[in-house]
C-alpha cells in the first residue's frame, strides 16, 4: 500500500494536475494539508477546512482515497472545550485547532481496519507584543488531542504525517537552536508513543543532505522536503514528516518525492511510505 502525506500549497493554481500527479505515483491514500477539497470522482474525503469563530478558509487538511479498494470512515471531532469532565461520544476526539487535523480509519473494502491516517497541519502562531512565530505550541496542542489515539497504538496502527513545520536543523545564531532544541522536544512526543519516525528510520537507503547543521550530528536524517517561494535548490528545510506504529514500520520503504514537476505544484514535496499491510 502506498500512503503520501503533501502539502499541497493552496494558493498555487495547478490543483487538478497535483491531484493526477499523485494516481500517476500510484498513491492509494493521500494526508494532505493546505489542500482544496478533490475533485468529485475520488468519492467521498475526510476533510475538514481550517475555521474559527471570525473567519474561515475554503482550504484545510484531509485525508484522501485516491484508490478503489479502500474505505474512509471519519473520526468525529468535538470542540476541546466539550471534553471537560466527560467522555466524548462515539470515538469522537478533541478539536483544539478546527481544520489543523484530519482523522480517518482506512478499511478494506471487506470493512477490515488497516489503519487510522492522522494529518496534522502545525500552522504557525504568533506571539503578541513580539515578532516571534512558533509552530510547535499548535503542534503539542494537537497531539494532545490525539491522546486517546496514539495510546492505542499498539491494538490500532497509526499513520500520522503532515507538514510539522517544525525542524531540528539551525543557523548559527541562539534563537535558531533553541528552537531547533524545541522542534526536537515536540518530535520525541511522537517517539514516546512508539511511533517510528519513516525518515529516520530509512536514513541508510539515501546520501546525507549535504551541508546539513542539524542536531543530530552524524545521526544527520534530514531530507529538503520545502523551498522558499521561488527558491529553485535548497540545502536543508525539513518540514514534513511521517510517523507510522512500530508494528507498519517492520514493512516499510519511503521515499521523498522531489523532482523538478513536484516543486512547480508546491513549495513542498510529498513523503510517499510503503507499507506491506497483511
Amino acid at each position: 500500500m502506498r500512503i503520501a502525506t503533501w502539502n499541497m500549497n493552496h494558493s498555487q493554481v495547478h490543483r487538478q494536475v497535483a491531484w493526477e500527479w499523485l494516481q500517476h505515483q500510484g498513491v492509494d491514500v493521500a494526508l494532505v494539508q493546505e489542500s482544496l477539497p478533490p475533485p468529485d470522482h475520488f468519492g467521498k474525503p475526510v476533510f475538514r477546512v481550517v475555521g474559527d469563530k471570525t473567519k474561515s478558509y475554503s482550504w484545510g487538511s484531509g485525508v484522501v482515497a485516491l484508490r478503489p479498494g479502500f474505505v474512509l470512515r471519519e473520526r468525529p471531532r468535538v470542540d476541546l472545550a466539550e471534553c471537560y469532565m466527560r467522555v466524548p461520544d462515539d470515538g469522537a476526539v478533541p478539536d483544539s485547532h478546527p481544520g489543523a487535523c484530519a482523522i480517518a480509519e482506512v478499511l478494506t473494502s471487506d470493512n477490515r481496519l488497516l489503519f487510522i491516517a492522522v494529518s496534522l497541519y502545525a500552522q504557525w502562531e504568533g506571539v503578541s507584543g513580539t515578532n516571534d512565530w512558533y509552530s510547535c505550541s499548535r503542534f503539542h496542542r494537537i497531539v494532545s488531542d490525539l491522546t486517546g489515539i496514539l495510546a492505542s497504538g499498539n491494538k490500532r496502527p497509526v499513520v500520522l504525517a503532515g507538514d510539522f513545520n517544525l525542524s531540528t536543523q539551525h543557523d548559527t545564531s541562539r534563537s535558531s537552536r533553541i528552537a531547533a532544541q524545541s522542534a526536537a522536544a515536540a518530535l520525541a512526543r511522537l517517539e514516546a508513543w512508539q511511533l517510528i519516525d519513516c525518515i529516520r528510520h530509512t536514513r541508510s537507503t539515501r546520501e546525507p543532505l549535504a551541508g546539513c547543521q542539524c542536531l543530530d550530528g552524524e545521526a544527520c536524517s534530514h531530507v529538503a522536503t520545502f523551498r522558499r517561494k521561488g527558491q529553485t535548490t535548497s540545502s536543508g528545510g525539513q518540514l514534513d514528516y511521517a510517523f507510522v506504529s512500530e508494528g507498519l514500520a517492520n514493512a516499510m520503504s519511503c521515499t521523498v518525492m522531489s523532482g523538478s514537476d513536484v516543486w512547480e505544484l508546491s513549495d513542498h514535496c510529498p513523503v510517499v511510505i510503503d507499507i506491506q499491510c497483511e
